[in-house]
């Protein structure tokens, strides 16, 4: 543009007669001008003979002769010693089943889906789906069902059943459409959820006298459940409430713990079951996008669908136990949680009457509510979540006490990712939740 516009003022001069066109000097063609100050453009980059090196978190890759062929930028910095990327290094000593998942396939799930972790059956519309998986169990609380993808993909409910930890272990994206579910149901047990641990699991109330009886204690895990309620004349204590266990870490991998049973212990009742166990580790991202939930939220105390009446100045209801929330564990460079989606791990509430059941841990960070009761009988307690506590369930009162089954505990929660990384999530976070730094090699 400086030479067009020198060339038309110097046109505009010479028509007007006021310049000597012969002593103006024309700039020089910029296209013929020499280049004097760039760099040689076959100066060596790497050093004769290399073939990779890192620079930064770069690695680049090079002919042997100086001369770079390749960069790479690597989501986990560069191993300067092997000349390579950083791995991630999966919790629970899943390094081995990390470096199969990178020669895997893609998983993606169509519509409401099922993973059977004790069949290793994975079903959509579709049909079976037949990733690489394993089974891990020797030395373990629990065992862990482990699937192996390139990348792993969901777009409608996905259910997990059995008694098996499930672990997703994936080389690329991981991307959660729709709710990804270890919760319990009802009475049964979530995936890798640890019944038989005595330190977390809800007390049974005691026997039951001819006056009324006590409800069982709440399940607990990342934090303690609520306690039973009171019943009986002579007045019957309600089951303990189940206490803290496992590590923030979540190593090894389990998760909750279901509630106590009633003094009379019927069986057309039953406490909550406990929420599972799942680990989701990607060597690239974890993504739970908008009405997306990874869930392992605990079962409310249950009782019969069909009503029961209660026959006048007799004790009138049943309260059992809730369970726990479960375990989560989510690592990888990236993790994001859309304003409309969470990861819960929230404890049922206790239930205390004659038909119906206390409601199951929610998708938000409200209390999953106890079952609601009346005259002589203590409601159930409320559930854990947020920064709400488990609830006791209520004392039974007057002639006729019946006591409600107390409230399940939150379950862990735990988030690994690089070091300086901040987990800031737009959506629900419930659970007692903990971070820490991704391990890589």
């Amino acid at each position: 543009m400086r030479e067009l516009v020198a060339s038309v003022c110097l046109a505009a001069l010479t028509a007007c007669g006021s310049v000597d066109t012969e002593q103006v000097d024309a700039p020089p063609d910029p296209i013929d001008a020499p280049v004097t100050d760039a760099a040689p453009i076959d100066a060596p980059a790497c050093p004769i003979g290399t073939t990779a090196m890192c620079a930064g978190a770069e690695l680049i890759t090079c002919d042997g002769q100086g001369n770079i062929t390749g960069t790479e930028a690597c989501l986990l910095g560069c191993n300067a010693t092997e000349r390579r990327c950083n791995k991630l290094a999966p919790s629970n000593n899943l390094a081995a089943f990390y470096d199969e998942a990178e020669g895997a396939t893609d998983l993606i799930l169509v519509g409401a889906a099922t993973i059977d972790t004790d069949s290793g059956t994975i079903t959509d519309t579709g049909g079976a789906r037949t990733p690489l998986t394993s089974t891990v169990t020797a030395g373990l609380p629990v065992g862990v069902f482990v699937i192996k993808v390139r990348s792993f993909t969901t777009g409608g409910l996905v259910t997990v059943q059995g008694t098996r930890a499930l672990a997703i272990v994936s080389a690329g994206a991981v991307t959660i459409g729709h709710r990804l579910s270890v919760s319990a149901r009802a009475d049964i047990t979530g995936p890798g959820a640890l019944a038989i641990d005595a330190n977390c699991r809800g007390g049974n109330a005691g026997a039951a006298n001819a006056n009324g009886h006590a409800g069982g204690g709440g399940g607990g895990f990342g934090t303690a459940g609520g306690r039973g309620g009171t019943g009986g004349s002579p007045t019957v204590q309600g089951g303990a409430a189940g206490g803290i266990a496992g590590v923030g870490e979540l190593i090894p991998l389990r998760g909750g713990c279901p509630g106590g049973r009633s003094g009379p212990q019927p069986a057309s009742y039953a406490a909550g079951g406990g929420g599972g166990a799942i680990q989701i580790s990607s060597g690239t991202s974890i993504d739970i996008g908008a009405g997306g939930f990874v869930a392992a939220n605990g079962g409310g105390g249950r009782g019969p669908s069909n009503p029961i009446f209660c026959i006048i100045d007799t004790p009138c209801g049943i309260g059992e136990g809730a369970g726990s929330g479960g375990a989560i564990l989510l690592e990888a460079p990236s993790i994001t949680v859309a304003a409309t989606g969470g990861v819960v791990a929230n404890g049922g509430g206790g239930s205390c009457g004659v038909t119906g059941s206390g409601s199951a841990g929610l998708f938000s960070a409200m209390p999953a509510p106890g079952q609601t009761c009346a005259g002589d009988t203590g409601s159930g307690g409320d559930g854990a979540a947020g920064a709400t506590a488990a609830q006791p369930g209520g004392n039974g009162l007057n002639d006729d006490p019946v006591g409600g089954g107390g409230g399940g505990g939150l379950g862990r929660i735990r988030v690994n990712l690089p070091l300086g990384t901040t987990f800031t999530p737009a959506g629900v976070v419930s659970g007692a939740s903990s971070a820490g730094a991704l391990a890589v090699r």
